[in-house]
């Protein structure tokens, strides 16, 4: 996650809360089930921490989903939920500080303070029960080296695992989050990193069987959350259709590339030593393939090109129409930290394609190179694949931990009807994945808001009251707050 101008609105996450006066009279002596809530413990990454807008400050973390979590179950004896706050700005956060008048794309700046950021880097001096640690991964719950994490760093001791903090830790009811990270370092890098930054799954279920382990041991009761589908988040769904609009307005379409052109770029692009790859990332002596596909006419641009250059990528999968033959672009994921190098890219083909057809007709390549998408830029429909295939694996293994004293929260049940831009709240408020507006998603496009938060507390009160015959009340989700705007 990086301080970024992103593009303009898209789309993004939550299901729901209901109106505290929508609330029915709640049984504070009975309404516990079989739950002793009174230690409870927050385990997760910056999901957990608070995290939002790029950083870990305090007003967000104040109302991370932990916090709202807690203050719904207070009257049920609750422990009060202790965080390692980041005082005041901590590691500095983006703020929206208007919209560019000529693109509607808006303008972000980072808000930062030397001092606060000083004292973010000091041990935590005072106990805490909300253990989210920004960017762990499940692969490093059980290695003293995440110690090079600062997040990690400020509330551990020299030596410490994760699984440390946890065994020391006094709880009888949980809520634990983790594994985001075990995907999204190799998918907010468009998959540049290689399959291999994808955690192995052995490591994962092994790593998340030993914290299993430890809650066991403690005989805690809890709420345990699956993985976001990566798909499903603004950081990767904003910039790739305002492109694919952007492309489909040039008279040309660069990305809509007609046929007789496209078997030019194919003998230019073999002309300058390059060879090319399948949909499935095999060896191919063509750069676009003609198949059927569920009686589709397709065809494959390559994921990436390798000559003895560094390897580079150009953009997904394309559908051959057979009306007006043409190659349409149908699916791209482009991280919102890639937004300026697309653009850029973007404004360079319109601005150069014919000049660089016609000069490769005569032998002339250099143009046609400078169309190629950097690695870091697209995630292409295999890298995408990749990372959704390995994501339900370890969906699957978590949900398979489900018992009588874990309770599953479903996130992608939760994020999917949020893609509906006429998705409500049960008050009538709108409330959606899209970007900047539709209130879920802060400004990086991975974390939520406030709002977005309460909602996710929702889901885990949801998944607690179901499993465990609790009568925790939801929190009204309108009572926080969205992205800020000018």
């Amino acid at each position: 996650m990086r301080n970024n101008n992103i593009l303009y609105i898209v789309a993004l996450l939550f299901s729901f809360a209901a109106c505290k006066d929508l609330e029915p009279d709640v049984d504070y002596a009975n309404g516990s089930g079989s739950l002793d809530v009174s230690k409870y413990v927050a385990i997760g990454n910056s999901l957990t921490a608070g995290f939002a807008n790029n950083g870990l400050y305090e007003a967000a973390q104040v109302q991370s989903f932990p916090a709202i979590f807690s203050k719904q179950l207070t009257p049920f004896g609750i422990n009060e939920i202790s965080q390692p706050i980041a005082v005041r700005t901590g590691t500095g956060y983006q703020v929206l500080t208007g919209f560019d008048p000529q693109t509607g794309s808006p303008i972000i700046d980072m808000i930062s303070n030397e001092a606060d950021q000083m004292a973010f880097m000091q041990k935590v001096d005072y106990s805490i029960n909300n253990y989210g640690v920004p960017g762990i991964k499940v692969m490093q719950l059980n290695t003293p080296l995440l110690s090079a994490n600062p997040f990690f760093a400020r509330i551990s001791n020299d030596g410490d695992t994760y699984l440390d903090l946890i065994k020391r830790s006094e709880m009888t009811f949980f809520t634990m989050w983790l594994g985001s990270n075990d995907v999204l370092d190799y998918a907010i890098v468009g998959g540049s990193s290689g399959e291999e930054a994808l955690t192995p799954q052995a490591v994962f279920e092994g790593n998340y069987s030993l914290m299993l382990d430890v809650l066991k041991e403690k005989q805690a009761k809890g709420v345990i959350g699956t993985i976001p589908d990566i798909g499903l988040i603004p950081f990767f769904t904003t910039v790739g259709p305002t492109l694919v609009s952007g492309l489909k307005a040039q008279g040309f379409q660069p990305g809509t590339v007609p046929v007789a052109q496209a078997a030019g770029l194919e003998f230019a692009f073999k002309a300058m030593g390059y060879t090319f790859q399948n949909e499935k990332g095999e060896a191919s002596d063509v750069l676009f393939q003609r198949g059927n596909v569920e009686g589709a006419e397709i065809a494959y641009i390559t994921p990436y090109f390798e000559s003895g250059k560094t390897g580079s990528k150009v953009l997904g999968a394309l559908r051959w129409d057979e009306s007006n033959q043409e190659l349409e672009l149908t699916s791209t994921f482009i991280p919102l930290t890639a937004q300026n190098g697309v653009l850029a890219k973007l404004a360079f083909i319109e601005a150069n394609i014919a000049k660089a057809l016609e000069e490769a007709a005569k032998g002339n390549f250099e143009l046609l190179i400078e169309f190629i998408f950097a690695s870091e830029l697209i995630l292409d429909p295999r890298e995408y694949g990749l990372a959704v295939d390995r994501t339900g694996v370890f969906n699957n293994f978590i949900e398979g931990q489900e018992s009588s004293d874990f309770a599953i929260y479903h996130s992608n049940d939760a994020l999917m009807p949020l893609a509906n831009p006429s998705y409500l709240l049960e008050n009538g408020t709108s409330f959606t994945s899209q970007y900047i507006l539709g209130g879920a998603f802060s400004l990086d496009g991975i974390h939520m808001t406030p709002r977005g938060y309460a909602y996710v507390a929702n889901g885990f009160i949801d998944a607690a009251n179901k499993k465990f015959g609790s009568k925790f009340p939801r929190a009204f989700a309108w009572d926080y707050p969205a992205v800020d705007l000018p």
